[in-house]
């Protein structure tokens, strides 16, 4: 009687995902995070009370949750530190504190929601894995729908794109949450997928890790999870389960420090923001693969820089750092500085603006850019 629930919602779910994909084609797509929210949810509410949910409160069950988190911030630390690679870009998305709760409740509820109904139905499929399979191949289209763009693949190459950036990510993360929420439950997967799915409607600027690198992310990540869950549940079998889960909190914590660092450091969320050095116009001071920390300024503050000091600022849309030899007030009454590298003979042939400025070196990391240069030379070869 229950499975026969679950094929009976999953029923739903497609014709729920035949009817999305037909009403919000771009034509009511205001409405589109509501149905969502309202969709889903009532799922939840109703398959719980026809289903229950089981605990799986375990040692393992700890151990998978601290392991999920351990790999999803290493990915993070791993991905803005290939920005300083690769460079950033910004947020495509609204970042106002309206836009970023529409976000994050949207996808919070979808998530959570789909996890928990997995778990469900993964717990009934003792015997027979069809309903948790069927399920997961329903997540898998539902989530192409979301991001489907008929522009995305009208050409052979953005079809290429589409399948290695988008469709294999996709399969590679529902396959791993169907295999946590049946080995495990739902926990470790929420706590993967929100991470995941979040983090690109909340902060400033993300990773420019390109499409390649993006689908490697998005495909490896999942894998090694698998990898090291599976391994978890064979070593609890064959021996008793020791509890690790304190240990894994001395990684956790140093993680998630150098984590938030990293972030807001390549982000400039904050005052301090991190960059690499790709021109050799300062040294012997700065060299080629270093990366100093710049304080940014405020406008009240830009003033304030003065002859000496090694000056961040755009120009012709880079990023250049170079030192004040002068300042001066132009014939407009405008602050100008004027800059030289300190390798380079003569000063720039251009003057640098109070409203060109970004702020004032203040630490220099020798070589930890030197990645960069490389990865750099190697696309570019």
């Amino acid at each position: 009687m229950k499975n026969k629930s679950i094929y009976i919602y999953e029923l739903i779910l497609f014709a729920f995902i035949a009817i999305f994909k037909i009403f919000f084609n771009d034509r009511f797509s205001q409405f589109e995070e509501i149905t969502i929210i309202l969709f889903f949810g009532a799922s939840l509410i109703v398959l719980y009370q026809v289903l229950g949910r089981r605990k799986n409160k375990s040692l393992l069950t700890d151990n998978a949750i601290q392991l999920s988190i351990i790999v999803t911030m290493l990915f993070f630390l791993l991905s803005y530190l290939s920005g300083l690679i690769l460079g950033f870009l910004k947020n495509s998305y609204s970042i106002s504190v309206l836009s970023v709760l529409k976000n994050i409740t949207c996808f919070s509820v979808m998530i959570i929601s789909e996890e928990i109904i997995r778990e469900m139905v993964a717990k009934r499929c003792n015997v027979k894995k069809l309903p948790l399979v069927i399920l997961t191949i329903a997540y898998i289209l539902f989530d192409l729908v979301l991001v489907f763009n008929v522009n995305s693949v009208n050409t052979n190459l953005k079809i290429f794109v589409f399948v290695c950036n988008t469709v294999l990510p996709i399969i590679a993360r529902n396959l791993l949450c169907s295999y946590l929420a049946y080995n495990i439950g739902a926990t470790p997967g929420i706590i993967y997928r929100l991470a995941m799915t979040l983090y690109p409607y909340i902060l400033p600027i993300v990773p420019d890790l390109g499409y390649y690198i993006s689908s490697v992310f998005g495909i490896l990540v999942p894998y090694i999870i698998y990898i090291l869950i599976s391994k978890l549940i064979k070593d609890s079998e064959k021996i008793k389960l020791s509890p690790i889960k304190k240990n894994l909190w001395y990684i956790n914590i140093p993680l998630i420090v150098m984590l938030l660092s990293v972030v807001s450091l390549v982000s400039g969320i904050f005052k301090y923001q991190i960059m690499a050095i790709g021109s050799g116009s300062m040294e012997p001071i700065i060299q080629v693969g270093d990366a100093v920390i710049f304080s940014k300024l405020k406008e009240s503050e830009k003033m304030d820089a003065d002859v000496g000091e090694v000056l961040v600022f755009m120009h012709n849309g880079k990023y250049i750092t170079h030192r004040i030899v002068n300042k001066y007030v132009d014939s407009e009454g405008e602050l100008v500085y004027q800059t030289k590298g300190d390798k380079n003979n003569d000063n720039d042939n251009f003057a640098v603006h109070k409203s060109d400025v970004v702020g004032v070196v203040k630490l220099k990391i020798n070589y930890i850019g030197l990645p960069s240069i490389w990865v750099q030379n190697l696309f570019r070869n």
